[in-house]
């Protein structure tokens, strides 16, 4: 896609508002990393289990810090959109 297929699809912030707000994460790190080091886990499990009760241990843990991290992304996303609110009402007053 080209910036004016994403400019036309509503998808960019305005030019004016590029390089005014914070591009940090807002992806807490210890958990992303926890989510990470389980799905791991989940996956040696299930490959280490040859079929019996552990493998189905480690597909439960696998599919469970899958969603986690789906859960986590999707708050990240939130927290960041509420960020970027807070920062253009604060450039918009400031305008003012």
């Amino acid at each position: 896609m080209s910036i004016e297929d994403l400019k036309d699809q509503g998808i960019l912030l305005p030019e004016k508002e590029w390089g005014e707000h914070n591009l940090t994460t807002t992806v807490s790190k210890i958990p992303i990393f926890l989510l990470f080091i389980f799905s791991v886990l989940g996956c040696l499990l299930t490959f280490l289990g040859e079929g019996k009760f552990w493998t189905w241990i480690g597909i439960i843990l696998f599919f469970c810090s899958f969603f986690g991290v789906i859960i986590l992304c999707d708050r990240a996303i939130v927290n960041q959109r509420k960020r970027t609110k807070r920062e253009k009402q604060e450039i918009e007053t400031s305008e003012s």
